[in-house]
């Protein structure tokens, strides 16, 4: 089996998050199923051994993680202690005045030294990085939609402030002092730029959506297109590329340093998001790959990351963010090693008929979509809401969004199809004219002519357009991959 670790990674992170859905008893006879299969896997020889060890180290961590760290907090649902907490930057204004909600980092309980992360609805603070001291009855987290995420972030428990309130010194630790320079970055964008702008380039490029007003945050999950307002690791390929100039062998290393010394303050000025997390790791596993001449895999990153995110936090995978960060690398690699597999065992004009192909049924596939979300965009609203008036806007949205997979279909194909020719520049290229050169613009120029129908339609319009500018860039390289005779060059 090949990309080992990259197996292993994967079915580590799979088996936490199986692990964090099943009630504890289910996980006793999973255990021993995995370990008996573990053993027949060593005893055989067996190709897929690092998927079955993958599997029963990640169960074996959550299990361990879970009886030495979450146990002993856990036992503390239900009793009253004096804390001493700090705030920390996910603090918002709470629903009494004078008061903040979010989470609060526990370093000690009467007195005795710990550390561990709880949710409070309302404490007197002031900001983010406050220290104090006061008495808090503490609960399990609530069994809801939130539970999940809460976990991911290594919250426990759920903190009621019941008074005893003594202020303490402000922290001293380095996320606040980043903290404080996200919000003045922010307030910058803010004061120069128009301000339906500024609060949306602050959430753009700085994940602070502080400012930006819920009616946007929602128009933008209406039309779909709500990932242009999360962090993720285009921001920090495209920051780091700018220091990618300079090949020669005299300034090799000295940039290796300048771009981890980048991402590294990119991903601590963001807050670690998970997607962010997950991209600066895999890049600078690649930067160490680099400053000793190693060839790199992005699989076998990837499932390196899983682990490291796996290790630190046995809920991490819990977090959406995690899901759809990973989810989305391995649908491309997926789509890259299609595209390599076709060049290497379909040559010639086969290879055009299969890319053909390939492109008849994800049109068609797109063209199915179309057939069902026009007609029946009334009923699908009525089975998840009944107002009429938000089914009327949300017949809109479907209507319009049913028209996106063919142009989004096409896009991404293309930019798979570059990745898979060794053209990393020109993939690169590619999305970064999709979100940057389309997206964002046709954005703020649809809303300013046609309001939210404008937002709406933004979507299709933008992909629309980048799949003209694909398929031009496609029609180029393929010229520099064929000689006269018609035939492949050896580069493909």
């Amino acid at each position: 089996m090949k990309r080992k670790l990259a197996i292993f990674g994967l079915c580590f992170a799979g088996a936490e998050l199986f692990a964090a859905n099943m009630p504890p008893l289910v996980l006793v006879p999973a255990a021993a199923l995995l370990l008996l299969l573990l053993f027949l896997s060593i005893v055989r020889r067996s190709r897929a051994l690092p998927l079955v060890l993958g599997a029963v180290a990640g169960l074996c961590w959550f299990c361990a993680f879970s009886f030495a760290v979450f146990r002993p907090v856990r036992a503390l649902a239900g009793q009253t202690v004096t804390c001493m907490v700090t705030v920390e930057t996910d603090a918002t204004a709470a629903y009494q005045n004078g008061q903040l909600r979010g989470t609060l980092t526990v370093t000690g309980i009467n007195g005795k030294s710990c550390h561990f992360k709880m949710r409070s609805n309302g404490f007197p603070a002031q900001e983010p990085g406050e220290t104090f001291t006061a008495d808090f009855t503490m609960t399990d987290l609530p069994k809801d939609a939130y539970r999940a995420s809460r976990l991911s972030r290594g919250i426990l428990l759920q903190g009621e402030y019941t008074g005893g309130y003594k202020t303490g010194a402000d922290s001293c630790a380095p996320r606040f002092a980043l903290y404080r320079l996200r919000k003045n970055a922010s307030a910058l964008l803010r004061r120069w730029l128009p301000r339906d702008l500024g609060g949306l380039e602050a959430a753009m490029l700085l994940g602070d959506k502080a400012a930006l007003p819920d009616t946007v945050q929602d128009t933008f999950r209406a039309a779909g297109i709500s990932h242009l307002l999360a962090v993720s690791g285009l921001h920090l390929a495209l920051l780091c590329g700018l220091f990618s100039f300079g090949r020669r062998r005299r300034f090799y290393r000295p940039l290796i340093l300048v771009r981890a010394a980048v991402a590294v303050f990119y991903m601590l000025l963001t807050g670690l998001p998970i997607s962010v997390l997950r991209a600066g790791i895999v890049f600078l596993l690649v930067l160490l790959g680099d400053w000793f001449y190693q060839p790199i895999d992005l699989l076998t990153l990837t499932g390196a990351a899983a682990v490291l995110l796996g290790l630190q936090n046995p809920y991490a995978p819990c977090d959406i963010g995690f899901q759809l960060s990973f989810c989305a690398v391995l649908g491309v690699q997926a789509s890259v090693a299609l595209t390599r597999w076709e060049e290497a065992h379909i040559p010639g004009q086969d290879a055009e008929s299969w890319q053909a192909q390939l492109r008849r049924a994800g049109l068609a596939v797109a063209a199915v979509c179309i057939a069902l979300y026009w007609p029946f965009a009334p009923q699908i609203m009525h089975a998840f809401i009944h107002d009429e008036q938000t089914v009327a806007l949300g017949t809109v949205y479907l209507r319009a969004r049913c028209f996106a997979p063919i142009m989004m279909f096409l896009c991404f194909h293309m930019v798979h199809y570059m990745q898979a020719l060794g053209k990393g520049g020109v993939s690169l290229a590619l999305a970064a004219i999709r979100q940057l050169g389309m997206n964002i613009p046709l954005l703020l120029l649809l809303d300013h002519f046609f309001g939210m129908t404008g937002i709406i339609w933004t979507q299709v319009t933008a992909d629309a357009l980048t799949a003209v500018i694909s398929y031009l860039i496609y029609a180029h390289v393929k010229r520099g991959l064929e000689v006269p005779d018609g035939t492949k060059t050896e580069s493909t």
